[in-house]
């Protein structure tokens, strides 16, 4: 509340346009309805246009970071209908403290020990030079209105733990010195993981590349690196896909080291959020599985669908709109065979077809093999089918039996459009 007063304050001198985010994490019943209405009739008297995100699956048992990430799922959700936009959170002084404290404890790395950042992207943080008293006292100067949300006196989280337990502890010893003195620690530590991220980022660049929407870590130059570097690297490649990674613990980096020194090629190793590695001759790739990939798709006359990255598109074409080309991803096929709606799944094991030009059928897997592509490659691949028959390995290879012919009548084009990487 204080925040979005200190916005509206300053409205009338800059070119500000302000809407306020409401998550109601729907874990505290009554109360968190009393919240949202509170919200709800603060922004419409003060003329504030309010975005109410709702959130279904979380429960009185969930965890600290489970609702933390329901949170900035939901913020991202807004995001992306303002992709301009920043989105200021009140984080304090006193949040920051006990985020390093936590971190501190459980053994963080130095960027975890750097605490929460200022500016992360489109997310930014005003008041994080101000401890919770000063924002207090900005408060009742100004007739601010707020509710407690109890929840922030419940021990069962750690944070409470922390606020309420661990730094009256501390204060008692170092008086209100101690706030001082962790902010000029966490700035020490900032501006030294800011020497060390630029010296490092140089190594970073000779060591990843991208390919697509993969991060690929060469394995030799890898093995070269100083232990800190490895460790180092890793965090960059899962911070790529999964940004609020500061539990990442030592044995974490131990097995994932592991599995690049020593993992057989083709195996994988998964993590949480969809996120796995795939180990490649000479290479490790970090991925991430697309969703829905394990559901059939329809795919009707003239219409479209998306699968993972992936966009499958039929349309009906006359003879003289057939332009055979190069590209892969543009097929015409014989339509007098088909049965709408057609099909689009991953490769399933078992999976026949007859490439085209080969005069016999085979194996989509030995197809794959033949075509060196790896194993989560292959399970993103759209296989388009005609009920039980293959009639195009998306981008690869057409079957044989839904080939034109000189008197075939019915055409149509299948088109794969790749969507742009994250």
């Amino acid at each position: 509340m204080a925040l979005l007063h200190a916005f509206l304050s300053l409205k009338e001198n800059f070119p500000l346009q302000i809407k306020a985010v409401h998550v109601n994490h729907g874990v505290r019943g009554k109360e968190a309805d009393r919240d949202e209405q509170f919200v709800r009739e603060y922004c419409r008297q003060n003329g504030v246009e309010l975005i109410v995100k709702q959130i279904e699956h979380l429960n009185a048992e969930s965890g600290e970071t489970e609702l933390r990430e329901a949170r900035y799922l939901a913020f991202e959700e807004v995001l992306s209908q303002f992709p301009a936009a920043k989105i200021a959170t009140a984080h304090t002084l006193d949040d920051n403290i006990e985020t390093v404290l936590m971190r501190l404890a459980k053994g963080s790395s130095l960027k975890g020990l750097c605490g929460i950042p200022v500016k992360r992207g489109p997310y930014i943080r005003p008041f994080l030079f101000l401890n919770r008293a000063e924002i207090k006292k900005y408060v009742d100067e100004n007739n601010i209105p707020f509710v407690q949300d109890s929840s922030n006196e419940n021990l069962r989280y750690l944070r409470n733990q922390i606020r309420h337990q661990v730094i009256p502890a501390f204060k008692q010893v170092f008086g209100e010195a101690f706030f001082d003195g962790m902010e000029r620690s966490i700035n020490w530590l900032n501006d030294y993981y800011k020497l060390f991220k630029k010296e490092f980022e140089q190594r970073f660049k000779e060591v990843v590349s991208r390919e697509d929407d993969c991060l690929v870590i060469n394995i030799e130059k890898y093995k070269e690196l100083d232990k800190l570097y490895r460790s180092q690297t890793i965090v960059c490649c899962i911070s790529e896909y999964y940004p609020l990674n500061y539990s990442f613990s030592k044995m974490y980096f131990e097995e994932i080291d592991q599995f690049i020194n020593s993992a057989r090629v083709g195996s994988v190793k998964k993590f949480r959020q969809g996120l796995f590695l795939l180990k490649d001759r000479g290479r490790v790739k970090f991925r991430r599985e697309h969703p829905h990939l394990d559901k059939v798709l329809k795919l009707d006359r003239d219409s479209e669908v998306r699968f993972g990255r992936y966009v499958i598109s039929v349309k009906r074409v006359n003879k003289d709109e057939v332009e055979f080309s190069r590209d892969g991803n543009v097929e015409y096929v014989c339509g007098k065979k088909l049965h709408f709606p057609l099909l689009v799944r991953k490769w399933q094991t078992g999976d026949r077809f007859f490439p085209l030009g080969l005069g016999k059928s085979q194996k989509v897997k030995e197809f794959f093999i033949n075509q060196k592509i790896d194993l989560a490659a292959k399970q993103e691949i759209p296989i388009i089918c005609n009920g039980n028959e293959i009639v195009w390995i998306g981008g690869l290879r057409l079957d044989d039996r839904y080939k034109i012919e000189q008197d075939c009548e019915i055409i149509y084009r299948l088109t794969l459009k790749k969507l742009g990487t994250r």
